[in-house]
């Protein structure tokens, strides 16, 4: 389970990186804050893994000293090893934004209305 959502996120963050037009230059992290998981992450990760039925609603934000921005998530629907992620953000020039897939099969829709489809998503 977590390795699938780990897949969905790294997914979605490359489409949104790659739908930007734009380079984000990293800054190093605030004093005392680490971008090492916390202490008991294992354990904590072990008693997520097992949901597999969950959705997801709300708002994330990304802030550097150079940049900030947000984007709400409409709804993320995870069904097993099915997800149908929705977003809406000016961010990154992402826009409203749809992820659907499931193995052996992904669909982007862009908020030009644009559509790709892939029978190999690890591709």
């Amino acid at each position: 389970m977590m390795h699938r959502l780990f897949r969905a996120c790294t997914a979605l963050l490359l489409i949104a990186g790659l739908s930007a037009c734009t380079t984000i230059q990293l800054e190093p992290l605030p004093e005392g804050l680490t971008d090492q998981p916390p202490a008991d992450w294992q354990n904590r990760s072990a008693e997520l893994s097992q949901f597999d039925h969950w959705q997801l609603l709300g708002k994330l934000a990304v802030r550097q000293p150079s940049d900030s921005g947000t984007a709400i998530i409409n709804h993320w629907i995870q069904e097993g090893e099915a997800y149908n992620l929705a977003l809406s953000s000016s961010f990154l020039g992402m826009g409203s934004t749809t992820l659907k897939g499931m193995p052996g099969f992904i669909e982007l829709r862009l908020s030009n209305g644009e559509t790709y489809r892939s029978g190999d998503p690890e591709a």
